[in-house]
């Protein structure tokens, strides 16, 4: 019995992203295509890997402890690769960043040009999605490093073969017009409870961000009356200075993303933060290009 390589990969996808569809669109294949990839893998060792249904995704008993071998393999040869490069000094070939919006805008730009100004024959790939898909994505390879956040708690690596780097803080910061009573106390920080009877304007197109916001404020023992649901945090706050909500946005956000005139913003109290990491598939730390990079992320961040 020989396996093939290419499929067995496919097959860890499908685990990691739960449709043949989703595997699909990852690799730039129809979705026919890896349905027949996928039987003919079956075809080589015998027996069904998994249940076909109109998603057709849930692996059985022996396709799950496939697909975790074809993991424990995926993470050897991508060890050899990194290690090869390694030995080569290589700086060349892409590198594929999945990072969010505010962290990219405060981060990418820069470091992007000033990688491939340093090194010509490497070409850098930036993808802006939310933390939940950057980390799929580096799951399966999509990506080579993701820059993500815990703000919907820390993302669970649990099983997966992924290395994590800390990189900063970020606190939250509530936003309100610059005329609103509880600016006017001349405070330097705000309860979240004192905005228990605002009515909000909230991002609800990041889904983990508008998660945490919801989640902090039941802690704070009520739920956000949300009148002004947005799309982007520019509108949200064009809402605040006009007087008609509230708001809470991340730090990175401000003075950059926002115009600030004639909104006031202030430290939630207690505290309110989430943690920005990058992360890279275990063993690609040896590959120079990226190793450099995340020093780099690191110092500039710190």
């Amino acid at each position: 019995m020989k396996l093939n390589y290419a499929r067995l990969m496919l097959l860890r996808e499908l685990e990691l992203l739960g449709s043949i569809t989703a595997v699909s669109q990852a690799n730039g294949l129809t979705r026919s295509a890896v349905s027949q990839q996928l039987s003919l893998l079956e075809q080589e060792v015998g027996e069904p890997l998994f249940f076909r249904s109109s998603k057709g995704g849930q692996l059985n008993d022996f396709g799950q402890m496939l697909a975790e071998r074809a993991a424990l393999l995926n993470e050897t040869m991508t060890r050899i690769e990194s290690e090869l490069a390694s030995r080569h000094d290589e700086f060349s070939g892409t590198l594929r960043i999945a990072a969010f919006g505010t962290i990219a805008f405060k981060l990418l730009p820069g470091l992007v040009s000033e990688f491939e100004s340093a090194h010509p024959a490497l070409s850098i790939e930036v993808h802006e999605v939310e933390p939940e898909e950057g980390l799929q994505g580096l799951k399966s390879k999509i990506y080579d490093l993701a820059i993500v956040d815990d703000i919907r708690g820390h993302p669970s690596v649990s099983g997966a073969a992924i290395d994590v780097w800390s990189l900063c803080r970020d606190r939250m910061m509530a936003l309100l017009n610059s005329d609103h009573p509880l600016v006017q106390t001349k405070r330097d920080s705000l309860p979240l409870t004192s905005l228990r009877d605002a009515q909000w304007a909230l991002n609800v197109s990041a889904s983990a961000y508008q998660t945490f916001v919801n989640e902090a404020c039941l802690k704070a023992g009520f739920k956000p009356k949300v009148i002004r649901a947005c799309r982007n945090m520019m509108l949200t706050a064009e809402f605040v200075r006009h007087g008609q909500a509230v708001t809470v946005l991340p730090e990175l956000a401000l003075n950059t993303l926002v115009d600030m005139r004639g909104i006031t913003a202030l430290p939630i109290h207690p505290e309110v933060t989430r943690e920005i990491f990058c992360a890279i598939p275990r063993g690609t730390d040896a590959r120079p290009a990226l190793r450099l990079l995340i020093k780099r992320m690191r110092k500039l961040c710190a």
